[in-house]
């Protein structure tokens, strides 16, 4: 049975990101802040996890069923008024199992989000320098850096006439434009691969490019060539050290061009107590 009304219904209530995890034979519960309790008080069997999966691939405009492709994956879709969903699964010992993510359509406040005022000034005067270069936000996870990153873009978008790009396996947040343009791009509905997104980006000459989840086995080298055109490059990791991202993408020679005026910061994100996140900066430029 399709159950997917039960669960937007309740991923629709609370006011912050909440994972819902949905295995057979088994209630899903809901984990928030680490912590993992029963969400729908119902056992779902693997029908009913198979039909929910085809149905939540349906509203994203998926083309094949589970049963017709692979055993595993990820995609997302947005509801007006709710909120942008995103569903990876996977399948172990023959079972089907899902994690289904809501993060609400308003994008916080940096103000809003940040435990330290002092610390979302310093992202603010970050980000809205106009100087490019290099800003990296590195965390254990990959929603708080999001939702950072997001809160700093729309800081910009509603105080600045400027082009931000934004590209990410699946769009964590659908931004709407206020003073600035904005373009997302989403891997595998926009573009074919990273690689791809990045050298649209540079058709269009974004003032801010994001680019969400990078791992220690990538290797963009165009992200210099967009540096060093005069973009501020933001990226987030999980896996990778603010060190590690400034080594590979913002080398010493990057002033090769003739710009001297760069930005090139370092921005730790946590999870801290009632959902403000613990901000920690450095500025790495040498």
């Amino acid at each position: 049975m399709n159950r997917t009304t039960e669960i937007i219904e309740y991923l629709s209530k609370p006011d912050t990101a909440n994972e819902l995890i949905v295995a057979p034979n088994a209630p899903p519960v809901i984990r928030t802040n680490d912590n993992i309790s029963i969400a729908i008080n119902k056992v779902f069997d693997m029908q009913d996890v198979i039909d929910t999966l085809d149905a939540f691939k349906t509203k994203a405009l998926a083309r094949t069923s589970y049963q017709e492709k692979a055993k595993s994956g990820s995609f997302s879709f947005g509801i007006r008024t709710v909120g942008r969903f995103r569903v990876n699964y996977l399948t172990q010992r023959g079972s089907l199992v899902m994690v289904i993510m809501i993060i609400p359509s308003t994008i916080p406040s940096i103000k809003q989000l940040c435990n330290d005022s002092a610390m979302a000034d310093i992202a603010i005067s970050t980000v809205s320098s106009g100087k490019p270069g290099l800003i990296a936000i590195c965390g254990t996870n990959d929603t708080t850096n999001s939702m950072f990153t997001y809160s700093m873009l729309q800081h910009v978008n509603e105080t600045k006439k400027t082009i931000i790009y934004a590209l990410e396996d699946i769009l964590t947040f659908l931004m709407s434009y206020d003073n600035s343009i904005i373009m997302q791009c989403e891997l595998s509905t926009d573009v074919d691969s990273i690689t791809d997104g990045i050298n649209n980006a540079s058709l269009f000459k974004p003032d801010i490019m994001y680019v969400g989840n990078i791992k220690p086995s990538d290797d963009f080298p165009e992200i210099i060539n967009i540096i060093e055109n005069g973009t501020l490059v933001i990226i987030s990791s999980v896996l990778l050290t603010g060190e590690e991202i400034t080594e590979k993408y913002y080398p010493k020679n990057i002033h090769s061009k003739n710009i001297k005026d760069m930005t090139n910061a370092t921005f730790i994100v946590a999870q801290g107590e009632e959902n403000k996140l613990l901000i920690n900066y450095s500025n790495n430029h040498a």
